[in-house]
């Protein structure tokens, strides 16, 4: 075996049958290693997050909506620097808005609703140059320009079909029962009243002489197919730890109704 060594530190190895390999010293490897790396994270620090984001429906939404004469979705949710958002949705049942934070890992950004019920709006969703793919769910970014003195709003090309993306600790009955809920009385749905549960939280919105909110904690137990709802507040006044009302709740079997009461409380689509 034939080893030699260069003045930079390249060395060339020419074993016995024949075979040549050549080498760079460990400082410069480490230097290359350090590179990619680099170029990676600046690479994912570069793309931008803050900004608006237009709502596009797909071909689903738009044949439901052209089926049963209904108006097609529009919307647009607002990302700012401060990791706050705003999410307005206007459907034919009116103007939605979402209000919370966000939180980014790596190209995943995942959604805490603090008041609304996060109408069109996956717990996580993934970032690219073209906006925000989610399971559901797809947002454009949208992009604003001053050209001669005027400004000019362009919307991007939409991103591509929404992806599967799990959000977190959805096994078992957390899974199951994320999402809005709806009141149903002899058949019909009753839209005085939304329940939404997400990842551990819940808040319930009655319509009625204005608008009344009940919220608090989720706590899951998978052995009974249940959970339970830990009031924190209700119609809109604080409880005192003392005071935290509690309501255990099984899911049916087949994971899509419950009851509260003598209430059925369904999973609203979309």
């Amino acid at each position: 075996m034939l080893i030699t060594a260069t003045a930079r530190g390249i060395w060339v190895r020419q074993a016995e049958n024949g075979s040549v390999q050549v080498g760079l010293p460990r400082r410069k490897l480490f230097l290359v290693g350090a590179l990619l790396v680099s170029s990676v994270i600046s690479f994912a620090q570069m793309l931008p997050i803050a900004g608006s984001y237009r709502y596009v429906p797909d071909d689903a939404v738009k044949d439901h909506c052209k089926r049963h004469k209904l108006q097609v979705p529009k919307g647009e949710i607002v990302l700012r620097d401060d990791r706050t958002f705003s999410l307005t949705i206007n459907d034919s049942e009116g103007v939605h808005t979402t209000l919370g934070s966000y939180v980014v890992e790596n190209d995943l950004v995942r959604f805490s609703v603090e008041e609304g019920l996060g109408r069109d709006l996956p717990s996580v969703m993934r970032l690219s140059k073209r906006g925000l793919n989610g399971k559901g769910a797809a947002y454009s970014r949208v992009v604003v320009k001053v050209q001669e003195g005027a400004t000019v709003e362009k919307v991007v090309t939409p991103p591509a079909p929404p992806i599967d993306v799990a959000p977190p600790a959805t096994d078992g009955i957390r899974g199951k029962t994320n999402g809005v809920w709806s009141v149903w009385r002899n058949g019909r749905e009753d839209k005085t009243i939304r329940l939404t549960i997400r990842d551990g939280k819940f808040k319930c919105l009655m319509f009625m002489d204005g608008t009344l909110s009940s919220s608090g904690d989720v706590e899951y137990d998978d052995a009974t197919n249940s959970f339970t709802l830990v009031y924190r507040e209700v119609d809109g006044r604080p409880l005192s730890p003392d005071s935290f009302m509690r309501k255990k709740i099984y899911l049916e079997e087949e994971g899509t109704t419950f009851f509260i009461e003598k209430f059925q409380y369904r999973r609203k689509e979309g």
